[in-house]
């Protein structure tokens, strides 16, 4: 038994933690005359670019935490001709 918590021990010592947080990930679609709002967004709430298409129609992936998505989802969703729906 006492090798056993020993080798645990040891084990756990010599481990590394990895943090990871839970995000959720959004697909936001607006017209390019709106990009300076999507971006002011983007840049205060510290959102992470998955992907971008910047056309006529512009195409966003972000991902956010868990706790702060239902924020930042409210935010979107108030902002006229700005669609935004939650990616798997």
């Amino acid at each position: 038994i006492t090798a056993y918590r020993t080798a645990a021990k040891m084990a756990l010592e010599n481990a590394t933690v990895v943090e990871r947080t839970i995000d959720v990930k959004y697909e936001i679609v607006f017209d390019y005359k709106n990009i300076n709002r999507v971006m002011r967004i983007i840049k205060e709430k510290n959102l992470r670019i998955l992907s971008q298409t910047m056309d006529e129609n512009c195409r966003i992936e972000i991902a956010t935490r868990k706790k702060n998505a239902a924020v930042v989802r409210a935010n979107f969703e108030q902002m006229f001709e700005i669609q935004i729906k939650q990616k798997e």
